[in-house]
């Protein structure tokens, strides 16, 4: 492979990884969207420790996926 080839598919790598990562981003921020929605819309009178375990391992899912 000569030097351009190899310039042009680590170019193609770093644009496929790019997306990867945009896309990857993006994700995670609507997933942390919903459960700063969840939090705001959680009664405290009413939120039990399972809610709050749910929202601890949509974290940690979160925490995990970064």
């Amino acid at each position: 492979m000569t030097c351009t080839m190899i310039g042009k598919v680590n170019s193609l790598k770093k644009g496929a990884s790019s997306v990867a990562q945009d896309e990857k981003m993006t994700e995670l921020k609507l997933r942390l969207t919903d459960v700063m929605s969840r939090i705001e819309k959680m009664d405290p009178e009413k939120t039990s420790v399972d809610d709050i375990d749910a929202l601890i391992r949509m974290l940690e899912d979160l925490e995990k996926k970064l």
